[in-house]
């Protein structure tokens, strides 16, 4: 599976020290469509408020942001929001599970129009 790359060709940064004991900051080029797809996206305040659903290519088939589905049973009520890749850090846990790392909280993405 190629490499996930960012449609705007800039880094996306993490900040290690804002990850939780046990996790380990993944760069960009380390991420592939695979292993991020039904993530656990974590928020703010720590807890896991999504995951990820889909991403959404370019023309040239970089990625220009994620699909994150929140809330909902069974697929019915979800709520999906598009984050572009700038505002996504990605850390593994010790046991190799990916997560995406977003600044906000669970409620935030619900509110939105």
């Amino acid at each position: 599976m190629a490499p996930v790359t960012p449609a705007d060709n800039t880094a996306v940064t993490n900040n290690a020290g804002n990850l939780p004991t046990g996790y380990t900051a993944v760069t960009v080029e380390d991420l592939t469509a695979e292993n991020l797809q039904g993530a656990k996206v974590v928020g703010t305040d720590g807890e896991d408020i999504a995951e990820v659903g889909d991403m959404v290519l370019t023309e040239d088939g970089k990625v220009d942001a994620m699909l994150i589905d929140f809330g909902g049973f069974l697929g019915m009520g979800q709520k999906r929001v598009a984050v572009g890749m700038d505002n996504l850090k990605f850390a593994t846990d010790e046991g190799g599970q990916y997560f995406v790392y977003v600044d906000f909280t669970k409620e935030q993405p619900r509110t939105a129009t």
